[in-house]
């Protein structure tokens, strides 16, 4: 797996010594000294990595094509998922795995972290709800209180493949399971792979009908991919950036969640003052929701 990105650290931490390292990498050494983690382990093991998530699914290609050797499989968490023990289990022949990929906790989360930047009260944190983990989501409140239980059965590596944002909500609400990770590998950032990315995401994909037309689901699933590249792309070019924080608004749109919208394009015209269609779709996202002055003002800009 090749890499065009600048150094960044990979963490690489000692079982026996619970003592960490900063060991300055490119992407490859990165890939490499995963590759060489996965090819040796045995029994239960327990890797982080911090990724995009396009680096994401060329890892685990590349692990796949590298390993022929090793039984792997992938698990993809969605919005729904509160209980990543049982998905697990529910793998047929999991006995039989050496290497289990898990990608997408970044959507499963989202909600959450998107409510507490808004500063209200999530389901989870009401006894009503069954939540006992106050601001802990409950797919990290089950992981805290399950690690036992993934130690006894399962006998091979899990790797939980995560944008930035997702790896530090992990760190900070579960910190009981993280604990028991063997390693921590951070690929670096990759300009032309991230511009590449929000290329797609802004043109490519960007389908106003079919967001209209998103499940739940759907919605958190493009609300996270959008998220992980507003996070792990610090030096994107500030016009890549409200182009993404536009994307965001408009999914928000589609979905009636005016508000939501509003605070999207402010953030897209922070960084690109002139961004003509920001304004606009400010002003309807304004009318949307009865701030008719406001609204106007918006069209005036655009």
């Amino acid at each position: 797996m090749t890499s065009s990105a600048k150094n960044n650290n990979l963490m690489i931490d000692s079982s026996s010594s619970e003592q960490w390292e900063d060991i300055p990498v490119t992407g490859e050494e990165s890939y490499q000294a995963l590759r060489r983690s996965l090819s040796r382990k045995k029994g239960f093991n327990l890797l982080f990595v911090r990724c995009s998530p396009i680096q994401g699914k060329q890892i685990i290609e590349q692990i796949n094509k590298d390993l022929p050797h090793k039984k792997s499989a992938t698990l993809k968490l969605d919005s729904e998922t509160d209980n990543i023990y049982e998905q697990i289990i529910n793998i047929p022949d999991y006995q039989q795995l050496n290497i289990l990929f898990i990608c997408g906790l970044e959507t499963a989360l989202l909600r959450y972290e998107e409510a507490e930047s808004e500063g209200y009260q999530l389901p989870s944190e009401s006894p009503v709800y069954g939540g006992t983990w106050a601001g802990i989501p409950r797919i990290l409140g089950y992981l805290n209180l399950s690690r036992e239980r993934f130690y006894q059965q399962f006998s091979f590596t899990i790797v939980f493949l995560l944008p930035e944002f997702a790896l530090r909500y992990f760190i900070r609400r579960a910190p009981d399971f993280f604990d028991w990770r063997s390693g921590l590998y951070e690929f670096p950032t990759d300009k032309d792979t991230f511009e590449e990315e929000v290329y797609r995401i802004a043109y490519l994909d960007s389908d106003l009908e079919k967001y209209k037309q998103f499940t739940p689901q759907e919605r958190e699933e493009k609300l996270a991919e959008v998220k992980a590249y507003l996070t792990d792309s610090p030096n994107l070019d500030p016009t890549k950036q409200s182009e993404l924080w536009f994307e965001k608004g408009l999914i928000h749109t589609q979905q009636a969640e005016y508000e939501a919208a509003i605070a999207s394009y402010d953030k897209a015209l922070q960084l690109t003052p002139d961004y003509d269609l920001a304004w606009n779709n400010r002003g309807i996202a304004l009318a949307n929701v009865g701030r008719f002055d406001e609204a106007i003002a918006s069209y005036d800009k655009a």
